[in-house]
């Protein structure tokens, strides 16, 4: 009896281990379905937070559409573009999409229905059923590619070489005049590929130039003027000084312009505004006579005056005994200093005009 009592409990003992086993591995088996259960119920809250937002967007694109006036379409783009039109088009074209919403499909669609029917037919000779497969810049390069084989690089490159500033036209104008050119042609490198543009606008700007001395200094500096920016500071202060030196030297001592012609060069204008700056300040201060003409012409008009005025002065007295007198250069016989020398005459009378000549006014 004791024995299989004995052998009994080892029995019990594995059967209740079997049960615990079993107990956890399900617990187990629980706990990771209950899991998964959580990854999809996330999941789906995911899918339908995005199913939402693109609902959103979906009527978003639609409202836009509708606020989109028609007039903000672009033309059609032509086969005999230029290259400048053809930036402005492609510009035009992506700024619509994007007010539209049009998805990658939609905008390369459009791109072929807004071309002519003359580009259309090349685009469906060179693509056909792909046309459809490409993104929105492959189709913009497709059609700028097509553009550029029709046009004449060698035509638009013998434009740009004759161009010259025109009289009255800034610098500024005539550089961007030149880069507006330089973009019809292709400037780039034959072997390496490097675009060489700045170089050739500078090179076009600067023997296109309107003022010769303004040439001159720029290739007698040229080392200094090696980037297109450089040039154009240079044009931008000479034209800067050229302006401030005209309407100074065009302006006489009563204030009134001279003359309507602006200074060709730089020297001319600095002697231009000395001599305003002299004549300017003349205004405000009495004349000195430089001239034994000028002292002889006011002397003999205005005798008699200086006859009224001298009385005891002897700055008077000095200018009348010229007058009156053998002094007179010219008219004495004696071979005295001041005959001799008409410029110690002169700076002797000049005093006497100083104080004289605001009695003539």
């Amino acid at each position: 009896m004791d024995n299989s009592a004995t052998s009994a409990e080892p029995a019990q003992d594995g059967n209740v281990n079997e049960c615990v086993a079993l107990v956890q591995s399900q617990q187990q088996m629980l706990m990771t379905l209950l899991q998964e259960q959580q990854r999809l119920q996330s999941e789906l809250v995911r899918q339908n937070q995005e199913m939402r937002q693109q609902q959103q967007q979906q009527q978003t694109s639609r409202a836009s559409v509708r606020n989109v006036p028609s007039s903000s379409l672009s033309s059609k783009a032509t086969y005999d573009m230029s290259m400048q039109q053809w930036r402005i088009w492609r510009r035009d074209i992506v700024q619509f999409a994007e007010m539209c919403g049009w998805d990658v499909k939609t905008t390369v669609m459009n791109i072929r229905l807004q071309c002519d029917e003359k580009l259309k037919r090349v685009i469906e000779a060179e693509f056909g059923d792909r046309w459809i497969e490409l993104t929105a810049d492959q189709a913009l390069t497709a059609v700028e590619s097509i553009l550029r084989k029709a046009s004449n690089p060698a035509r638009e490159k013998e434009k740009f070489h004759k161009l010259n500033q025109q009289p009255g036209e800034t610098g500024k104008a005539f550089v961007h005049r030149c880069e507006q050119q330089a973009l019809e042609c292709d400037m780039a490198c034959p072997h390496c590929s490097k675009d060489l543009s700045e170089w050739c606008i500078r090179d076009r700007v600067l023997a296109g130039l309107h003022s010769d001395q303004l040439k001159i200094d720029l290739y007698q500096n040229i080392d200094k003027y090696q980037t297109l920016a450089s040039l154009v500071e240079k044009i931008d202060i000479f034209e800067a000084a050229s302006a401030g030196c005209s309407v100074l030297a065009h302006v006489d001592a009563d204030g009134e312009p001279e003359s309507s012609e602006p200074a060709d060069d730089g020297e001319a204008a600095v002697a231009a505004l000395k001599s305003a700056y002299k004549r300017g300040k003349s205004k405000s201060h009495q004349k000195a006579v430089s001239t034994l003409e000028e002292c002889s012409d006011m002397i003999t008009v205005d005798q008699e005056m200086v006859r009224q005025h001298a009385q005891n002065d002897g700055t008077y007295q000095l200018l009348k005994q010229r007058i009156e007198g053998d002094t007179w250069p010219g008219s004495c016989s004696n071979e005295s200093d001041m005959c001799m020398d008409p410029g110690k005459w002169i700076r002797d009378l000049i005093p006497c005009i100083w104080i004289w000549d605001p009695l003539r006014s």
